[in-house]
């Protein structure tokens, strides 16, 4: 176990993080009346699971607060408050909602992600058929092409392993 710390300043006001010992495991005697038992670790069982459903911008299109008619009076200024997928966001967190409910059924496994049997193989051990576009497209360059996990800069030791013949760990890539 380990805990995250402030480490020293890296750069103006920025800092980098360090690792510090964790916190000790500590039963509770008055939540469990009783010395805890010896194989415990056996049957542990979680208190708490927590969903994180990200990014949330739920929209509600008929509300009377909408701006379509400011966007009509100066498209210019306010065409990036609307988008003509805004009515589906409902309908996104819905299927989110249902996704995450019907992980309670599959268990959690190390580290706390759902065990979902088969999921890696399904996604890649076969083709994936798509249905393609009925119109011409271009794809745009964006901060999720040029940085490492839309985050970080990529250094050009990670650009030769990106495009080379090896993974990360020196095993060639199976051609």
């Amino acid at each position: 176990m380990r805990t995250i710390l402030q480490g020293g300043v890296a750069q103006g006001r920025y800092r980098t993080l360090t690792s510090g010992p964790g916190e000790p495991y500590l039963p509770r005697l008055d939540v469990l009346g009783r010395p805890p038992g010896t194989g415990r670790s056996r049957t542990r069982r979680s208190l708490l699971y927590l969903g994180h459903l990200s990014d949330m911008h739920v929209i509600d299109a008929l509300s009377p607060g909408r701006i379509e008619p400011m966007i009509a009076t100066d498209h210019s200024a306010w065409a990036s408050a609307f988008h003509p997928q805004d009515p589906m966001t409902v309908h996104v967190l819905a299927a989110m909602t249902r996704a995450l409910s019907e992980l309670r059924s599959s268990g959690f496994g190390d580290y706390g992600f759902p065990r979902l049997p088969g999921l890696l193989d399904r996604a890649i051990g076969g083709s994936v058929a798509s249905p393609g576009l009925p119109a011409p497209w271009y794809a745009v360059y964006g901060n999720h092409d040029t940085l490492l996990l839309g985050t970080f800069e990529v250094s050009s030791q990670f650009r030769s392993l990106a495009v080379g013949g090896r993974e990360a760990g020196g095993r060639l890539v199976p051609s």
